[in-house]
């Protein structure tokens, strides 16, 4: 067996397990997770994802039709610009007895 197969079926292993998780649904728990207004920076310094592609991603699930996110009222100075940025937050999900 090729290597290139074998990372193939490793990969689509991996994937089927559940395991492997698309750089939108890391961003997504992210927030989740934070349990506050966090920003893309912030998202980029724990999942390890390229700025770039969070905010990608970020865009994506503000499209998304249910949302699943939003974007905060509060804001944030980013210490590194000491510019405001925007934070993000999960949209609330209605739980059904």
């Amino acid at each position: 067996m090729t290597s290139s197969l074998t990372s193939s079926l490793a990969y689509a292993e991996h994937t089927a397990s559940g395991k492997a998780l698309t750089q939108k649904e890391r961003v997504y728990r992210c927030i989740l997770r934070a349990r506050r207004p966090i920003s893309r920076m912030d998202i980029h310094y724990m999942t390890g994802i390229r700025l770039a592609s969070v905010c990608g991603r970020v865009n994506e699930l503000l499209e998304e039709k249910p949302a699943r996110i939003k974007v905060s009222e509060s804001v944030k100075r980013d210490p590194e610009s000491q510019k405001y940025v925007e934070c993000l937050v999960p949209v609330a999900q209605l739980r059904l007895l």
